[in-house]
């Protein structure tokens, strides 16, 4: 009875399962505990995400990926690791490669489309400064060929001649207190030549005002004074009327300052050299050379007032 009572008891307890590794002795200086690989593969994972985190971030800012820390050993030596968690960490490698090599191709062309756009922008603002700066020119051009076109009109100036009886006959209104007569002796057939071109003249250009007076003013004003050449000229016009030339015929005329000067001193001159009997074929071809000047230069045109402004 005592050995069935004690076998119910043995099925009745539980089995003690250190019975069989209890004559085996400890290590001494306590060995460290296996890791648990759940714990360590959950820890490699959550390592390599960060990692790829850190890698995205510092890709697209251009900071260097930071290197994983090295993995733990494992507590058994040799022993691999889990294929989860050599997996995720390739991947995790693989996703640094990738995102930062995305990272500096996106950044690369928006830099050169950014810098292409500032460089049209500037050759745009240089080709709206250099259009400003050659439309001002023209525009400055522009004015100064007005001026000058407007200074031409004013300061329009005739054939020699012409412009020598025009001012003749300006100087006549506005200084004419210093005009005074003045007897002129030509040869009889220059009178009527002389008239017919006072007439054409004040026909073509409408002023009736001008005289004879004018003309022989001119021709006395641009007398070359000098004995040689006032003889010269008497002996051509002898030469060419056949040493016909008549006695003269004289009138008085109203002449300025200087024409009435240049007169007597055509008259001290030939008187100097024993040729003063002459001063009427001296005059005369004084007279006909002006003539025959303003002849070449055609009609007298009308006179051109400037503007007032």
């Amino acid at each position: 009875m005592p050995e069935k009572e004690s076998t119910e008891k043995t099925k009745g307890a539980k089995p003690d399962r250190t019975g069989d590794f209890a004559g085996v002795r400890r290590r001494s200086g306590g060995g460290a505990a296996r890791p648990d690989r759940a714990a360590q593969a959950a820890a490699l994972l959550g390592h390599a995400e960060n990692t790829a985190d850190a890698s995205f971030l510092g890709g697209a800012q251009g900071i260097a990926p930071t290197e994983a820390p090295p993995q733990p050993a494992a507590a058994t030596p040799g022993a691999p690791l889990p294929a989860q968690s050599t997996d995720t960490a390739d991947t995790a490698d693989h996703s640094v490669v990738i995102l930062t090599t995305t990272g500096a191709s996106e950044g690369g062309p928006q830099d050169d489309t950014e810098a292409r756009g500032a460089g049209t922008q500037s050759a745009g603002a240089a080709a709206d400064r250099s259009m400003a700066g050659t439309s001002g020119a023209n525009g400055a051009a522009s004015r100064k060929a007005d001026e000058a076109a407007s200074t031409g009109r004013r300061r329009k100036k005739l054939p020699p001649m012409q412009q020598a009886l025009q001012d003749s006959y300006i100087d006549s209104r506005i200084n004419s207190r210093q005009w005074d007569s003045h007897g002129v002796n030509l040869i009889p057939a220059l009178w009527p030549a002389l008239r017919a071109r006072l007439s054409r003249d004040r026909k073509s250009s409408g002023n009736s005002n001008l005289g004879l007076g004018h003309y022989i003013d001119v021709a006395l004003r641009q007398a070359h004074l000098e004995t040689d050449h006032l003889i010269g000229l008497h002996d051509a016009l002898n030469a060419e009327r056949m040493g016909e030339l008549p006695r003269g015929r004289k009138t008085t005329l109203s002449l300025s300052p200087q024409a009435r000067e240049a007169a007597e001193e055509v008259i001290e001159l030939l008187e100097a050299a024993d040729f003063a009997r002459k001063g009427k074929d001296v005059m005369s071809a004084l007279v006909l050379n002006f003539l025959r000047a303003l002849e070449k230069e055609g009609p007298l045109p009308k006179p051109e007032l400037p503007p007032l402004i």
